[in-house]
């Protein structure tokens, strides 16, 4: 509710792709789709991300917005602006659809939501109403995260840590708080992993006496994930190197028939590709794709050439911060903390060697392998705008991974007393999430602070008055939610926190209860 309507990654794009869903009852075709009269409005009247500002400057950003003091009468017209019921192409300059060839699954489900919503509200009011419809689904990851930590532990304690440090992220946020396909394709993605760990120890026979009352409450976990991997197929393109990951964890374990399957039943989700390539000339349809229009191996040869530094960089600080499209960032020691946090939390799995890569080695190699795809992107990227650059927000859908890791690392180097060190990581986790939120992102949102001549983003220099604007102005659109609630809400975040490290689990061999 704090972020702006439209500060998502792209989000007014994959909003128009759901009202033509529900209004036209057809698909974006390709790149050659447009959006709304509506949402097209809304991009030239409500301010803009600063990510999208720089590249088109005539439209207002947030520091112009709060500075011109006209807002009122925009404000006005975004308040009374509804849905005519038909979609009608825009003709702006904003107008191209480039969401179009996102596969479809996430748009159908939501275009009930939004048929409803916007015969009832108004438009700002139908955003609001999707937008938390995706945070509803991006919380379906919370249960197989608790299951696939408890599968591999063991243990309660364990798990709800993995849970604490999962929803404790700041990361996460920015891919799945926002009208967006992520939000369904990281409960998929973890889906997935939760059912290939189950089928492996049925197969393996590597599960415990308690471990089978779990293992019983499904009943053939090789189904459920066909029916994840399908389902990831028709959300996201990048669920490719998910399933290639799959695949190849698979064989490894020499699990050759079951491979040979899975595959046929990926075919499944291949028509949407097939439609794709015959719209755009590419699979996947990415933008940077279709731009390049390269072969893959044409693409391999650019490995060397790219400066794999600063992709690193770019990959790990874009994934752990939470600024948004108007890319706001905090000191760049705080990443660091997070980031070399969890990398000595994970080494710790290299101390016993096989013993503790063993449990946990399938996530790796679906880890490694959605790397693999992070960097192949990143070199289509390069061949595009030559910069070496790829997004860290892809790997969200990792995060359960990454929790899990950590947590085991810890194991691994502490033994019996790995907690103190996992509180750590939830302590500077929920450290990081409560000072971007409140004192980085809502006083910038507020107008209370600007982007200065050098691009940077001015210190904000908190005043007790500021509390009551901060939270009032990003809630100007929704009068009826009182303008304290946001603040009960970071409250109630920092409670969580504090109950998930003083919580201590007695039983661990007690089934988690998501």
């Amino acid at each position: 509710m704090m972020v702006p309507m439209g500060e998502g990654f792209d989000e007014p794009w994959h909003f128009s792709y759901i009202q033509q869903i529900a209004q036209q009852r057809q698909l974006p075709r390709g790149h050659s789709g447009k959006i709304s009269k509506e949402v097209d409005f809304f991009i030239h009247r409500h301010p803009i991300a600063w990510g999208l500002h720089e590249s088109h400057p005539n439209l207002i950003s947030y520091d112009e917005y709060w500075s011109v003091r006209n807002s009122e009468q925009g404000d006005r017209l975004l308040q009374s602006l509804r849905f005519s019921g038909e979609f009608v192409d825009s003709d702006s300059e904003m107008s191209t659809q480039y969401e179009g060839h996102q596969p479809p699954l996430y748009y159908f489900i939501s275009a009930p939501v939004f048929a409803i919503s916007a015969r009832l509200f108004s438009f700002m009011d139908t955003f609001l109403v999707l937008r938390l419809f995706s945070v509803v689904l991006s919380s379906f990851v919370v249960a197989p995260a608790l299951f696939l930590a408890y599968t591999i532990f063991r243990d309660n304690t364990a798990a709800s840590k993995v849970g604490a440090l999962l929803v404790l992220f700041p990361g996460i946020y920015p891919s799945v708080a926002r009208v967006s396909n992520d939000a369904l394709v990281v409960p998929l993605a973890c889906g997935a992993l939760l059912f290939l760990v189950l089928f492996l120890q049925k197969q393996e026979g590597t599960f415990g006496v308690r471990h089978i009352k779990l293992i019983k409450q499904v009943p053939d976990p090789f189904l459920g994930l066909c029916a994840f991997v399908v389902a990831g197929l028709w959300t996201k393109a990048f669920f490719i190197s998910i399933v290639a990951g799959i695949l190849l964890v698979m064989a490894i374990y020499r699990q050759f028939k079951p491979a040979a399957i899975l595959m046929l039943v990926s075919v499944l989700g291949c028509p949407w590709y097939v439609y794709n390539f015959f719209q755009t000339g590419s699979f996947t349809g990415l933008p940077e794709t279709i731009a390049t229009n390269a072969s893959v191996l044409a693409s391999t040869r650019l490995f060397s050439v790219l400066d794999w530094r600063n992709v690193f960089s770019v990959v790990t600080g874009s994934h752990i911060w939470i600024g948004n499209w108007s890319f706001i960032s905090v000191r760049s020691w705080m990443y660091r903390v997070v980031l070399w946090l969890f990398v000595l939390g994970i080494l710790g799995l290299l101390r016993h060697g096989r013993r503790s890569l063993r449990p946990v080695l399938p996530l790796i190699v679906v880890y490694i392998t959605f790397g693999a795809g992070l960097a192949y992107y990143a070199i289509h990227v390069f061949q595009a705008t030559g910069l070496s650059v790829a997004q860290g927000w892809y790997l969200s859908s990792f995060v359960p991974v990454e929790a899990l890791l950590f947590v085991a690392g810890c194991r691994s180097w502490f033994a019996q007393r790995w907690r103190p060190a996992v509180i750590f990581a939830q302590i500077v986790l929920t450290l990081l999430l409560v000072y971007s939120a409140a004192f980085v992102e809502m006083p910038y949102y507020a107008g209370m602070t600007a982007h200065k001549p050098d691009g940077h983003l001015a210190a904000y220099v908190p005043h007790l008055g500021d509390f009551g604007i901060i939270s009032a102005r990003p809630l100007r659109f929704y009068p009826h939610v009182p303008t304290f609630f946001p603040w009960i809400l970071l409250l109630g975040v920092i409670g969580f926190a504090l109950d998930s490290v003083a919580r201590r689990n007695g039983d661990p061999s007690r089934k988690p209860r998501p």
